[in-house]
């Protein structure tokens, strides 16, 4: 038999199962789009890497959110942003995007709450990731007012530069989250790392 004579021999098409794996492809890639396309393209997604800094601003950089060592209870700092690129001491990892989940440092440390303690003017820390710690569950970088907070999941708490200061070496802490959510204070950019 010739490579000729095998194109001549007709193949049976099941024509209602063609139709129907062309439908389901159809429905399956409309299903993808939906998917990606509710994602804002600014928004961090789970598990990507991010560098926030902070809307206030002292010089020509600025600041952002960066742990001073990688040890449990380091203070979380102001420190120079470097032009734009990231260092591994402010480089964060949401591990759920824009919803509730930890900021992840280091691989294996997380941002914390001092003891858990929800008063305003305690300071931030990282300390070892520990699964359902209500101390190290942040909603990160939500668009809240149409400006973007790290909020502590629950407690109407934000990530603050006291008193306005980004000068580095500045120890951030929480305060309650202003109603407004114009506070430059907890006002946090995301540059989303690639």
């Amino acid at each position: 038999m010739t490579l000729q004579s095998l194109r001549d021999i007709p193949i049976p098409i099941n024509e209602p199962a063609m139709a129907f794996n062309r439908s389901l492809i159809s429905l399956i890639l409309a299903a993808l789009s939906l998917s990606i396309s509710a994602q804002a393209p600014d928004e961090p997604w789970p598990g990507q890497s991010l560098v926030y800094d902070t809307a206030v601003s002292t010089g020509p950089v600025g600041g952002c959110l960066t742990a001073s060592s990688n040890a449990d209870g380091a203070p979380v700092i102001i420190s120079g942003c470097f032009d734009g690129e990231a260092s591994v001491s402010n480089t964060w990892v949401a591990t759920n995007g824009t919803g509730i989940g930890t900021l992840q440092i280091f691989g294996d440390k997380c941002l914390d709450v001092t003891n858990g303690v929800d008063a305003d003017g305690t300071p931030l820390q990282i300390s070892t990731c520990v699964a359902g710690d209500a101390g190290q569950q942040w909603i990160s970088a939500g668009q809240v007012g149409g400006t973007p907070h790290i909020v502590w999941a629950g407690q109407n708490k934000c990530v603050t530069v006291p008193n306005g200061d980004a000068t580095a070496g500045t120890v951030l802490q929480i305060t309650e989250c202003d109603a407004t959510f114009n506070s430059i204070d907890q006002n946090w950019g995301i540059a989303i790392q690639h």
